[in-house]
This record gives C-alpha cells, sequence and structure tokens, in this order.
C-alpha cells in the first residue's frame, strides 16, 4: 500500500493521476471485505489528490475516481464510513461546480444518492 501512498504524494501530477486510476482498479479486484478494509486509509489521500488534479485542470479524472468511490460505497464493508464526511463533501463540491462536465455532476450526485440508499446514517455524519 505504501507504493500508493508514494504515488499519491508524488510531484508529477501524471503520477499522481495514474495513482488514482490503479486504487480504482484495485479495489474492483478486492474480493473480501476485509481486503478492502486495507486500503481504507487510502481513502481520504485520494479523494485530496483528486481535488488537487481537478483545480489544476485535469478533471478526466473524476470519472475513475467516482467508479472507485461507487465500489467502496456498494461494498459491504465499513470502509466508506471512516471517510463519509470528506467523501459527501467531495461529491457536493463537484456537483455544485458548474464547470464541470454535466457527467461527472452527475456521478457526483450518483455517488451521494448511494450512499442515502446503502449506508443512510452515514448522511448525518457530514
Amino acid at each position: 500500500m505504501q507504493f500508493f501512498v508514494q504515488g499519491l504524494q508524488d510531484q508529477s501530477r501524471r503520477v499522481q493521476i495514474a495513482a488514482v486510476k490503479a486504487m480504482a482498479g484495485l479495489l474492483r479486484c478486492l474480493a473480501s471485505a476485509k481486503d478492502k478494509q486495507s486500503v481504507q486509509h487510502l481513502l481520504a489521500a485520494v479523494l485530496t489528490t483528486t481535488r488537487q488534479c481537478v483545480a489544476s485542470g485535469d478533471e478526466d479524472v473524476l470519472p475513475k475516481v467516482f467508479e472507485m468511490l461507487d465500489e467502496v460505497v456498494e461494498s459491504p464493508t465499513s470502509v466508506v464510513a471512516s471517510c463519509a464526511p470528506q467523501l459527501i463533501m467531495f461529491a457536493c463540491e463537484v456537483a455544485l461546480n458548474k464547470q464541470f462536465e454535466g457527467s461527472n455532476r452527475h456521478m457526483a450526485i450518483m455517488i451521494i444518492r448511494d450512499i442515502g440508499c446503502e449506508r443512510p446514517k452515514l448522511l448525518t455524519k457530514v
């Protein structure tokens, strides 16, 4: 997991984006709840890196991030609980930003909806 942390914190924006996309792929491959919980601590770093990427104009990373977050939200584990407030705030920021593509804003809204459907109690933590 240290490899992902280093990638997320790299000076190169391209490396950061690659690390975010790789995290999305990794989460899709993890089968057990225990495996998914092992990456729980990386979610906040992924959100921070994604914010930085988007701020520098790299909006194309958002679909991969939302795919990853969708996987986390639908996971039967409590992985999302540790970063629910940050995740919901991030999704709200994207959904409300009219400069983003409509599809990215729609994915952000869908993440919030999925949290509300799958884990409604998490919405009270924001």
